[in-house]
């Protein structure tokens, strides 16, 4: 028995969840691959998906996909990746399961995406999890949010060992695992994210954007190493935006590794902000109607 989990993973969040659940597949005696395509060489900056695919996931029984939620969304290129998948076969199982991390605000239509795609494939989907987690811009020094500080935290255990224990049981006995449904969102939310809240257009129009000085740069690469997309290189007299097909997360590591100040995103903070803080409390465009919480859906 033998489950692989594929996620992107551009700061900790979705990797400390995507652990703990290899962590109980393992004390269930289910052997388990995890594989973080974040900076991967084969998928950034210029993607091979297909000799991805074939070199780096072993085969499996069970294929489960995580992902932070960006703007309501499943990881772009993810999705992408999930587009490509073989058919199943004696290689690839015809099971799947997705889980996703979101920042206390809205896990949006990403679980229903990630079903979308693996169903799409011919696999069955039995399983899904979203998991409350600290939001990303908290670190950031231009916000002043605390959104879920310290998630995900041992509250968050429960679910994700009873996700982890469904798809145990399913690559057990896979012809009694039943099929499970990840579109819970309302028809509003769903009108909202799939017209209005597009991943790629709000972060490459609506977010703050990459600005370097070059002046100021050190040539250390601390942001090149840091950039989970591979979208920033060194030239001869500073670090420069080489890869602007990519979708930059807004993750904001680039910045907050900087030793110089040279490179920051600059944006409209105090809208996001805003609107950031006003979602939190259920409230404004971005808000949802789902029970905000970790949640395992089986």
């Amino acid at each position: 028995m033998r489950v692989a989990i594929i996620f992107f993973s551009a700061s900790s969040n979705t990797s400390t969840v995507a652990g703990r659940i290899g962590e109980r597949l393992d004390a269930r005696g289910v052997e388990c691959q995890l594989v973080n395509i974040a900076r991967h060489p084969l998928l950034y900056p210029v993607p091979d998906v297909t000799r991805f695919l074939a070199e780096c996931l072993e085969p499996h029984d069970l294929l489960c996909v995580g992902s932070p939620v960006y703007v309501h969304h499943l990881r772009c290129d993810l999705l992408d990746l999930l587009a490509a998948l073989p058919a199943p076969d004696t290689r690839w199982g015809t099971l799947a399961a997705a889980f996703v991390t979101f920042g206390g605000i809205n896990s949006g239509v990403a679980l229903a995406e990630a079903a979308h795609h693996l169903e799409a494939g011919g696999r069955r989907v039995v399983g899904g999890l979203k998991v409350n987690a600290e939001h990303t811009l908290n670190r950031m020094p231009q916000m002043s949010l605390d959104i879920n500080h310290g998630l995900p935290a041992a509250e968050s255990q429960p679910a994700i060992d009873a996700f982890a224990d469904r798809l145990a049981d399913a690559v057990a006995a896979p012809d009694a695992a039943r099929s499970v449904s990840l579109d819970y969102q309302s028809g509003w939310q769903r009108f909202k994210d799939r017209v209005f809240l597009t991943e790629v257009f709000s972060q490459r129009h609506l977010f703050p954007q990459v600005r370097i000085d070059a002046s100021r740069c050190q040539r250390c690469g601390a942001c090149v190493e840091a950039c989970p997309i591979r979208r920033l290189e060194l030239d001869d007299t500073s670090a420069r935006i080489a890869n602007r097909a990519l979708v930059c997360t807004h993750c904001g590591g680039c910045q907050l590794a900087c030793p110089s100040g040279a490179l920051e995103l600059r944006g409209l903070w105090r809208v996001m902000e805003k609107a950031l803080a006003e979602g939190a409390q259920g409230r404004g465009m971005i808000a949802s109607t789902e029970r905000i919480g970790t949640e395992v859906i089986l």
